[in-house]
């Protein structure tokens, strides 16, 4: 049986041809000859040596158009310089490859090693090495390798202690941490945290987490209050007194205003008649503790309960009227 043909264009020549409708249908016979096959598979690519055109096939990687160009470029090498941290030597390539940026493999994988690294010092050999960007931003990045690690925990210095003044060695690496390179002892550094300036240190920077956390129920009516009380300008909050941080202060009256919350400060287990947990019992000692030594300093201390504040808050705005014109 003969097979049935088509009539075609070839797709290099556009001359026509005939082809089984097998072929054709499943995609073949594209071209009249093996001839324009293969011309259909090159690109024209313009030699940089000579500037002359030239084809080649598309899987062939060929850049010069003949041996003499390419042996004429290779002896026109251009100087480089490599772009891998810490190397930068100089190498020479041919024209072709002028957009080359390093000068072997190892410095190519170095430079993608590097991406998201700082150069750092070692702060026992003075070495420079690459750490990464996260932990150098943590202050861990201080060690080349863990040689220089343990031999700087070998290593000491001599300090002076901040509370007795007595001279003591601790560990190079752990010098410059405040609770090791500044005090002799356990004993000293808990000295340290009961004084006063260690303890108005701290009030301060639990005023500023306060000053980020999410307001209650009651401290939202309280610093409305305030605004009708005295102004926005006029008062504080989250104002740290001494080592104590309270809700609301009026600096130029030395007037402190608590929102104190019935459950955590005992006010629904004495209504209720029951006996109060013991986190509630400490903070009760606390507010005890806290109006103690404000009094004494000289402020006036005034607490309102939080039922006290949603339930009737223009009571509440009278009694802090009452307490600033007491003052005033």
């Amino acid at each position: 049986m003969v097979p049935v043909r088509v009539t075609k264009r070839c797709e290099q020549c556009n001359s026509g041809f005939s082809v089984e409708a097998a072929k054709a249908r499943k995609g073949l016979g594209r071209f009249c000859s093996v001839d324009c096959r293969a011309a259909a598979g090159n690109i024209q690519i313009t030699c940089p040596q000579c500037k002359s055109a030239f084809r080649v096939h598309r899987s062939k990687k060929r850049t010069y158009c003949s041996q003499d160009c390419s042996k004429a470029a290779a002896d026109t090498k251009v100087s480089l310089t490599c772009q891998a941290p810490r190397c930068g030597r100089s190498f020479r390539v041919s024209p072709a490859f002028s957009d080359q940026k390093f000068c072997s493999l190892a410095c190519r994988g170095a430079a993608k090693t590097a991406k998201g690294k700082v150069d750092r010092a070692c702060e026992y050999c003075k070495a420079p090495f690459l750490a990464n960007k996260s932990e150098a931003e943590r202050g861990k990045a201080q060690f080349c390798s863990t040689d220089c690690r343990y031999a700087s925990a070998v290593t000491r210095v001599e300090r002076s202690c901040s509370t007795c003044g007595d001279s003591f060695t601790v560990q190079g690496s752990r010098a410059d941490e405040v609770a090791v390179g500044r005090f002799c002892s356990v004993a000293c550094f808990h000295r340290h945290l009961r004084t006063d300036e260690a303890r108005a240190r701290a009030a301060v920077r639990f005023a500023e987490q306060l000053s980020r956390k999410r307001i209650t129920g009651c401290e939202a009516v309280l610093h409305s209050l305030m605004d009708l009380a005295v102004g926005a300008e006029a008062w504080k909050c989250e104002h740290p007194v001494f080592h104590w941080v309270v809700d609301a202060a009026v600096p130029e009256l030395r007037v402190a205003i608590q929102a104190d919350g019935d459950y955590w400060h005992g006010l629904s287990a004495a209504r209720s008649g029951k006996t109060a947990p013991p986190h509630v019992i400490r903070n009760i000692q606390r507010d005890r503790a806290q109006d103690d030594y404000l009094t004494k300093a000289g402020w006036t201390i005034l607490r309102l309960w939080e039922s006290e504040l949603l339930g009737d808050p223009e009571r509440c705005l009278r009694k802090i009227r009452r307490a600033l014109g007491a003052i005033q």
